[in-house]
């Protein structure tokens, strides 16, 4: 009888402490601190979980989010080799668990697709790729398994656009590993999880699905309603998430709103609870100088002041270059451009492309001005400013082609059609043949202004046009853009 009541008290304590995934209200609320920028708060209460609950293995889920977004708020490569090493021991902590449970597979597939996206940020593309690849096959095996398991669609989603963004000979490599990624599908699964979470048991992920799919429709798909879009599926996330305010601002940046992107930079929710995000500073005081509002470059200073990371120091030192160039201070702006070649890393495309833009040397002022304020969406500011300058001023072969590129980009964005084929068409006559990328973004231009007049054959040529260009800037970027609008007017 001993024995026998021996053996059920054993049993029954293997039960208890099995290790197993409970989303429970602890881990919803950490979960949530976290995504909203509020770290310290997320891991209280993670630890919380390791004290009440210690078998809950949703909690090494909750501390790999922790390692991704410290890591992906501070920029710092001290972060990232201190906190990299937390991963296999993650992992083999969830390998453990209970193999039914459509957590299983989904929490390993996170780990590493945020190890992957962390990774790629740093350079370490190799092991990035494994862990993208493996995610992928978790995640379309978990699908299978459990269909109707929205969380899947989050990240699927997710790697379905980034991966089919991919450049034709790496996708090449991808179908041979099984990776049959693309962008529609993808965003058609995370369109659905956002469609059906509110509803659902699993509505606590809606938040990150929106602010994800927001970001990657402007900087990814570049969804020509990717503004509008991220207002709609943003409005029910909290203001008081932080990374809202970021993805918000860079949407509208990126989509001709900048002084609303001002807005929402300035506006951010401030306070000791959240952790610190330098970026924001850097993007507001890039959407300053795109405003040319006077007190840009104090912003990139300050930005510069508190930042510990090593992205986009190089090119803050440039764009203060710029502002000093425009207030007509050359000395300070050879200055600056002396300080951007010696300071900062050359990790990320920004900061590679500020020390190409110092090599070709000092700008023509009406051409800067002009670039930045179009950037911002200030087209009538641009087209004034470039009005003011004619191309016989302007000595300078490459300047030359800039004037007419620019101008076509301005008309277009204007939506006078005619005229900005009339520039890009002068562009592309002149700058075929030449290392700079204005003919072939030109050829692209026009493929997609005849796209969107359903013109077809005049489509199809341009984007052959463009493709047929070699030796210039940005090949690959701008041959993938061009491989996509051949495959939409076929």
């Amino acid at each position: 009888m001993k024995k026998i009541f021996a053996l059920v008290l054993l049993l029954s304590i293997s039960v208890h402490t099995k290790a197993n995934f409970d989303f429970n209200a602890n881990c919803v609320e950490a979960y949530k601190a976290i995504v909203s920028l509020r770290l310290e708060h997320g891991k209280a209460l993670i630890e919380k979980e390791k004290r009440e609950r210690p078998t809950n293995a949703i909690s090494a889920l909750l501390e790999n989010y922790l390692d991704f977004y410290t890591i992906f708020t501070s920029e710092s490569h001290a972060d990232f080799n201190r906190l990299k090493g937390n991963k296999s021991s993650r992992l083999r902590r969830l390998e453990k668990e209970d193999e039914k449970s459509p957590y299983y597979l989904f929490c390993q597939a996170e780990v590493n697709m945020q190890w992957a996206i962390t990774r790629a940020r740093f350079g370490e593309y190799y092991t990035s790729a494994l862990e993208i690849n493996r995610a992928y096959s978790y995640l379309k095996e978990n699908r299978s398994k459990f269909p109707q398991f929205l969380p899947n669609n989050k990240d699927l989603g997710i790697l379905n656009i980034v991966l089919g963004n991919v450049p034709s000979s790496l996708k090449t490599v991808l179908n041979t590993l099984g990776v049959n990624a693309d962008i529609k599908t993808g965003v058609s699964l995370m369109e659905q999880a956002l469609a059906q979470m509110p509803k659902s048991e699993y509505s606590f992920f809606y938040d990150e699905t929106a602010l994800y799919l927001s970001y990657v429709l402007n900087d990814v798909v570049a969804d020509e309603n990717a503004y509008s879009k991220a207002m709609r599926y943003l409005k029910p996330v909290s203001d008081s998430c932080l990374l809202k305010s970021f993805v918000l601002g860079f949407v509208s940046m990126k989509t001709a709103h900048n002084t609303e992107a001002i807005s929402v930079f300035m506006s951010r929710p401030v306070s000791s609870s959240y952790t610190s995000f330098k970026h924001i500073d850097y993007l507001l005081a890039t959407a300053k100088l795109n405003r040319m509002d006077d007190d840009a470059a104090a912003y990139f200073q300050k930005y510069l002041n508190n930042y510990q990371g090593v992205f986009n120091i190089k090119d803050s030192y440039l764009r203060m270059a710029w502002a000093a160039l425009l207030k007509g201070d050359l000395k300070r702006y050879n200055e600056l451009s002396d300080q951007a070649k010696s300071k900062g890393y050359s990790f990320n495309d920004k900061d590679k492309h500020a020390l190409k833009e110092i090599e070709d040397g000092v700008p023509d002022l009406y051409l800067l001005g002009s670039r930045l304020l179009y950037d911002g969406g200030y087209y009538d500011r641009a087209l004034s400013v470039l009005r003011a300058k004619k191309t016989t001023e302007l000595a300078d072969e490459k300047d030359k082609l800039e004037y007419t590129y620019r101008m076509g980009r301005i008309y277009d964005s204007l939506q006078d059609e005619a005229k900005a084929i009339q520039y890009y068409s002068q562009t592309i006559n002149a700058g075929s043949g030449k290392q700079w990328y204005f003919a072939a973004n030109s050829s692209l231009a026009l493929a997609k202004i005849y796209e969107r007049q359903n013109n077809t054959p005049k489509a199809k040529q341009y984007y052959q046009l463009c493709l047929g260009m070699k030796g210039h800037e940005y090949k690959s970027s701008i041959d993938a853009k061009a491989k996509a609008g051949l495959k939409r007017v076929k």
